[in-house]
């Protein structure tokens, strides 16, 4: 892409001080529809034709240019906040993915002048300074500015971006967010992890959940960026930790979705202290999202619907110790029925929903009630099987004492001590 002054004579041009330009840095986007009502993010690609060296530490925006692309002072709107810069490096390169992120402030100064004059474009100005004495299209050793024209737009034709992500747990349904959880015996089995995004655009949000445990990796600042603002170089390269459940949801031209996390009984339990919840967010497809580049050694075709210029702060929980992770799913049931197949009136099987931890079982006390155990001439028994098959066929005698008696049943951990959070009585002459 070749960019030329706009202004002719060399009288003109001396006076000014400006150099007319023929820039080899080329870009894409290198025009884009925006929000006009939020603020937004956009990834743009730059890159030398030539494969010359630059680095690049200034990013704004105005609605006027001068003759050698930068912008007119007189007509800025705003800069890149330094906090959400991806763009700029101070290492040389031939090539970088930007993250450009539009601020609130921008956006309201750009609609009120499009309802003063009646036009609503903008420009968004990085510049490049060559290394080394390079020509990047202006001379040797001479900066160049390369713009993206900014079209002020409805949500349909708007790339599909991040504005604010905010993840919180509910105790249970209704309840005041909570944004750090204390997991205990009150709350887990009612809780729920949830993430309120607003966005721009339209498309489709895909990712997943993931836990960071205590003494796993600490957290690069990496692996709390969406895929979409990583370069073509790093993505893949965020820590995997442990992945818990996966979202696709639409986003709508509503501007704003809550996405259904995990549950807290499906929060890794089994080790105690501070735990990190991270959403992850993957790059969407579609032509709206999509960043081309025709430079040798670069990906022509780079996706990056659901970007965000900031990090996706993770939600912590606190899991004491004594807690057991698939334990406390739920209250623990367990039902007597008759043995298929046979007619015998004492034959039965003791029948309970599986549980996924091999390391559980289940035991079963015959006679709970102390009353009635003192009463009866059938002794207490205790009987324990694996906790996962969910089935035990009892024999006849032990169906004919709960039957009498009544029992209750509970899950132990691998040290023998209960991990339930309740017990269910199987009361006499009932199937529940």
């Amino acid at each position: 892409m070749k960019i030329y002054s706009i202004l002719q004579g060399g009288l003109l041009l001396s006076a000014l001080g400006l150099n007319t330009i023929n820039a080899e840095i080329v870009r894409d986007p290198i025009g884009v529809n925006v929000s006009a009502s939020k603020p937004m993010s956009l990834t743009v690609r730059f890159a030398d034709a030539n494969g010359a060296q630059f680095i690049t530490t200034q990013a704004v925006f105005c609605y006027k240019l001068l003759a050698n692309g930068q912008c007119d002072p007189g007509t800025m709107l705003g800069k890149l906040p330094p906090t959400r810069d991806r763009g700029s490096t101070l290492t040389p390169t031939s090539s970088i993915t930007d993250v450009m992120t539009i601020p609130y402030s921008v956006v309201r100064s750009a609609v009120v002048r499009a309802q003063q004059v009646d036009y609503s474009d903008f420009f968004y100005v990085r510049r490049f300074t060559p290394v080394n004495g390079a020509d990047l299209g202006a001379g040797p050793g001479q900066d160049v500015y390369s713009r993206v024209t900014c079209h002020l737009a409805g949500p349909a034709t708007i790339p599909l971006s991040l504005s604010a992500v905010s993840l919180y747990g509910k105790n249970a349904p209704g309840e005041a967010p909570d944004k750090l959880i204390r997991l205990d015996q009150s709350n887990v089995q009612t809780g729920r992890i949830e993430a309120r995004v607003e966005y721009t655009g339209t498309g489709i949000l895909e990712g997943w959940w993931e836990i960071r445990r205590p003494g796993d990796p600490p957290l690069q600042d990496i692996d709390l960026l969406p895929e979409a603002a990583l370069p073509d170089a790093e993505r893949g390269l965020r820590q995997r930790f442990t992945r818990i459940k996966r979202f696709r949801v639409r986003a709508t031209a509503a501007g704003m979705v809550v996405i259904a996390g995990p549950r807290y009984a499906d929060l890794p339990q089994n080790v105690s202290g501070r735990h990190e919840i991270l959403l992850r967010f993957d790059a969407t497809l579609g032509r709206e999202n999509r960043a081309r580049l025709n430079i040798p050694g670069e990906r022509r075709n780079l996706f990056s619907g659901a970007v965000a210029g900031f990090k996706i702060r993770p939600l912590e929980y606190i899991s004491p110790a004594g807690l057991r992770e698939t334990a406390l799913g739920g209250r623990l049931r367990g039902r007597l029925m008759p043995v298929s197949g046979t007619d015998a009136e004492d034959s039965w099987h003791l029948v309970w929903k599986p549980q996924k931890d091999r390391g559980l079982a289940l035991q079963l006390k015959i006679g709970s009630d102390q009353a009635n155990s003192e009463k009866s001439e059938i002794p207490e028994e205790t009987v324990v099987a694996p906790a996962h098959s969910g089935l035990l066929r009892l024999l006849p005698e032990l169906s004919n004492s709960i039957l009498a008696k009544g029992a209750s049943i509970r899950l132990l951990g691998a040290d023998g001590e209960p991990v339930t959070l309740f017990e269910n009585v199987l009361p006499p002459q009932s199937d529940e």
